[in-house]
């Protein structure tokens, strides 16, 4: 019965949550959890914007597949490569101020004049900004990464 029941989850997909630092390994993406595990991740839809986060710390939700194989549905990004807070959402443009709706909090976050032009490229791609709070709703962008090639 047992058997059974371990069989089923493995080729169904039993429902999983880990987090730990996002790995590119050759071709292959990797998430190394909180015990020293090692997770292959399967990305599909906004999760494919994890193999572009070499070094981030994120939890990810998903369907567990056999060898220790996680397809990503949903992800937040707890920490940048850096150490620093993160937030991770398209780059646009609101009224003259650019920002992200941060996929983690669901709020928007205005980027600092500073950061602007160096962002402003970027306009309507996903984005990692790192960095710290310096006002209401203002991200003072200390690193960030483009999500896309």
């Amino acid at each position: 019965m047992l058997f059974s029941l371990v069989c089923v989850c493995a080729l169904s997909g039993c429902a999983v949550t880990t987090h730990g630092l996002v790995k590119a390994q050759g071709d292959e993406l990797r998430l190394l959890d909180g015990d020293g595990k090692t997770w292959r991740v399967g990305l599909h839809g906004e999760a494919a914007w994890l193999a572009y986060m070499d070094g981030v710390f994120v939890e990810v939700d998903g369907t567990r597949g056999l060898r220790r194989r996680v397809q990503v549905s949903q992800f937040r990004v707890h920490e940048g490569a850096h150490g620093l807070q993160a937030w991770l959402g398209v780059l646009r443009d609101d009224q003259g101020q650019l920002g992200v709706n941060d996929r983690s909090s669901g709020g928007y976050w205005a980027i600092d004049e500073e950061a602007r032009e160096g962002l402003r490229p970027m306009l309507g791609k996903p984005v990692l900004l790192e960095g710290y709070v310096s006002g209401a709703h203002l991200i003072h962008v200390v690193y960030y990464r483009p999500l896309f090639d």
